[in-house]
């Protein structure tokens, strides 16, 4: 068998091509509503509806099919939200699906859409979406979305690929990996300044470290994991009606004010069977950030009840079965859903469905069934040459080797010094209020030329008398800092790539010679 070439059945390539427009969509900060998203999820669907009728499924399956379809449609229509059909279809097309191809490509897919949207955005920032607000003990500061809808997601972008990479590198993880991970996070929180996506990201890295050195799990490791989603359900929904005084301060405030938002939906005129609208009852000040919040009110009793049951048993079978890394990222996941409403909107992030799609329809184990247009699911082969090439490139280019290190240090310091001599800093910034958080009750009023903000830069186009709020200081401070940090690690991986390229040259020249 010829290794350049993949032998994959159409059916799976079709579940690739819904997968990954949708995952490439999200990955580039579309969302739903626009015109492009429409028509990316126009195209996926009809991707898995052929993956659909030329795949083989027994009775049983096609009855799991149209359960999760008529469970997910009446949510739908019931609530407006699109999120929960989006996993129902994202489960039922895994059939014969190989997880660790889809997570591969996933990958691949994810860190050049998320390193696009954000290097990109460093160049245009202010005309990206950002918030201000009180971080780090600075007073007011910029958080940064650097292309994404909202600072919070951009961590959470990045909380998902590194999800990818856990999995993807499997036995082969090392500590090094778990430092890299770790540093990449710390340069995505010093723009967002997202304490809960980083407190998240560290649950899911911890993890992964703690397997690392204990290789297998005894029953009450297990069932300390297994208790951890109940406990999120608990915390989501009963802690914020029963839990009262100071214990409610201290939760709200280790939760970002989620105990409050809980506390504020949490009546029975907002319980259903099937969910109802959220648009008629969130507002700009008191949204839903919490996905077990969200997924209850917007979808519903009965449908909240099959998720959690399908979560649990998820749980509890991949640490059967020793899979202690899918268990993990379901375990990572479901925290994160605390703080994050990712977990059943239409963001297309909660990558815990496609293990439990896995699930749902036994792997890639082979059964006799029932195929609308059977003969068309043809095995085609994928040639696979040049990839593997380029990854092997890669590869070469990225072990340290000393001329490397000191080509990166040279690219830093050009970069740094470049940077620092092109880029001029105001002495503070004009922001509309509706942008900032924690601000006092005094509200301050454009005036164009006010003397008060003279050379003072404006994060946008004002109008005489609109609501704004103007910063300096520590603000300042921080952008030099962070254009600091950038130019240093930008200038060092392209000083240290560079290097690698030019040494790889010429040592091909120098072969060249030899023959």
């Amino acid at each position: 068998m010829n290794k350049s070439v993949l032998k994959v059945n159409l059916g799976e390539i079709l579940y690739w091509l819904f997968f990954m427009s949708l995952f490439l969509a999200k990955g580039l900060g579309l969302y739903d509503g626009q015109t492009i998203f429409k028509l990316i999820l126009i195209f996926a669907v009809i991707c898995l509806a052929g993956k659909l009728c030329i795949e083989s499924y027994t009775i049983g399956e096609y009855v799991k099919i149209l359960l999760v379809l008529a469970v997910t449609g009446v949510t739908y229509l019931t609530s407006g939200e699109k999120g929960l059909l989006l996993y129902g279809l994202m489960m039922i097309g895994m059939k014969y699906v190989n997880v660790k191809r889809l997570f591969t490509i996933g990958t691949v897919v994810w860190s050049l859409s998320f390193l696009l949207i954000t290097v990109t955005s460093l160049l245009h920032m202010e005309d990206t979406v950002f918030k201000v607000h009180a971080k780090l003990g600075l007073g007011h500061i910029f958080r940064w979305s650097l292309g994404y809808p909202h600072p919070n997601v951009l961590q959470v972008s990045y909380f998902i690929l590194a999800i990818l990479v856990i999995y993807i590198l499997g036995e082969s993880f090392r500590l090094r990996h778990a430092l890299w991970l770790f540093a990449g996070n710390c340069l995505v929180f010093l723009y967002s300044v997202s304490y809960t996506g980083f407190i998240v990201f560290t649950v899911l890295l911890a993890g992964r470290i703690y397997l690392y050195f204990r290789k297998r799990l005894c029953l009450i490791e297990k069932g300390i994991l297994c208790l951890i989603y109940p406990c999120c359900v608990l915390l989501s929904l009963l802690a914020p009606i029963k839990v009262t005084g100071e214990w409610f301060n201290i939760l709200n405030k280790l939760l970002s004010t989620r105990m409050e938002l809980g506390w504020h939906y949490l009546k029975p005129e907002n319980y259903s069977l099937f969910g109802l609208r959220i648009a008629d009852i969130v507002t700009s000040s008191l949204t839903m950030d919490n996905a077990y919040l969200f997924g209850f009110i917007a979808y519903g009793i009965i449908p909240f009840t099959l998720l959690s049951l399908g979560i649990l048993y998820a749980v509890f079978h991949y640490l059967k079965r020793d899979q202690y890394t899918e268990a993990l990222i379901i375990i990572a996941i479901t925290v994160g859903g605390l703080t994050e409403p990712f977990l059943f909107n239409t963001s297309f992030k909660n990558l815990s469905f496609v293990f439990m799609g896995a699930l749902l329809f036994g792997g890639t184990k082979e059964r006799r069934g029932i195929s609308l247009l059977g003969s068309f699911n043809k095995e085609i082969g994928l040639p696979t040459g040049g990839l593997t090439n380029a990854a092997g490139y890669l590869r070469n280019l990225l072990p340290f080797k000393r001329s490397r290190f000191l080509g990166g240090i040279a690219g830093a310091a050009v970069v740094c010094l470049i940077v620092q001599q092109l880029v001029a800093y105001p002495e503070g910034y004009v922001v509309r209020r509706d942008d900032c958080a924690d601000v006092t009750k005094e509200i301050h009023y454009y005036k164009e030329g006010d003397p008060a903000y003279e050379g003072y830069k404006q994060m946008g186009v004002f109008r005489q008398g609109e609501e704004i709020e103007y910063f300096s200081g520590n603000i300042v401070k921080m952008e030099m800092a962070r254009n600091v940090v950038i130019s240093i690690v930008l200038g060092y991986a392209a000083g240290y790539m560079m290097t690698g390229v030019y040494a790889g040259l010429i040592s091909r020249k120098r072969t060249e010679r030899k023959y």
